[in-house]
């Protein structure tokens, strides 16, 4: 068995990476359609246990190889991927991908398990301020026969090292894009959220403001007692100074 660890850093959260790059099958047919044909990607279905499952098929270009040609007969190798993703934490994300060879019996002998964990970069955030993670590929390549047994797992093992660069090429030549709608989101909410906390400072100055369905407050009630009593000297009639007919007219 051939073992092999890869490591990419790419300027996009986790919650992004998950959303865009693994829930969305246009993204993994774009992908497959790169070295492979005949491509069929199924939809992910709940499982029991709370993990997320995924059959794709295609026709891998490893039939191609002039070696695994004459190994296999010239047959086509017909390629059955199987993905499950499930989440160990709120921080990270875990996916582990079955690949089976069909075609020949040669073909059969195939098989490699790849096994992706992404997490937050150990520097969560760039000069930007937006969010970076870590992605680590851990591939498995295995030959069950025994005819070129190392060499027909390196060239798996080299296959998948390809797919894997391709797959880090995609990200990356995705992310300005994702990066620029999420600024754009970010703008749209910031100037939604001021819009709405405006309109709580008009309502609050008008609930608090005196009217004719609002009780006085101390300032109204102090000016209003203060015109009464210059209206109350105000008046012309001297006579009816010390009645209580004086008032009439000038009630606050």
């Amino acid at each position: 068995m051939k073992e092999i660890r890869l490591e990419e850093i790419v300027d996009i959260s986790v919650k992004d990476y998950f959303e865009i790059f693994i829930l969305r099958p246009e993204i993994k047919l774009e992908y497959l359609k790169v070295k492979n044909s005949d491509i069929l990607v199924g939809p992910w279905i709940k499982k029991e246990d709370g993990k997320h499952e995924r059959v794709s098929t295609f026709t891998s270009n490893l039939s191609q190889n002039a070696m695994v040609q004459r190994l296999s007969g010239g047959v086509a190798i017909r390629v059955k991927e199987t993905q499950i993703y499930w989440f160990p934490s709120d921080r990270e994300f875990k996916m582990k991908s079955m690949m089976v060879f069909e075609g020949s019996s040669m073909a059969q002998s195939f098989q490699t398990v790849v096994e992706w964990t992404v997490t937050p970069s150990s520097s969560s955030y760039d000069d930007d301020g937006d969010n970076r993670s870590t992605l680590a590929c851990l591939i498995n390549a295995e030959y069950k026969g025994y005819m070129f047994k190392s060499t027909i797992e390196n060239l798996i093992a080299k296959q998948a090292c390809e797919s894997f660069a391709k797959w880090i090429e995609i990200v990356k030549s995705r992310t300005p894009d994702i990066k620029y709608h999420r600024l754009q989101q970010q703008q749209v909410e910031r100037i939604k959220a001021t819009e709405e906390d405006l309109q709580v400072d008009i309502m609050s100055t008008v609930t608090t403001s005196p009217g004719p369905f609002f009780f006085p407050g101390p300032v109204t009630t102090l000016t209003n007692l203060l015109l009464y009593n210059i209206l109350f000297l105000a008046r012309p009639v001297f006579f009816f100074f010390l009645s209580l007919s004086s008032t009439l007219g000038v009630c606050p």
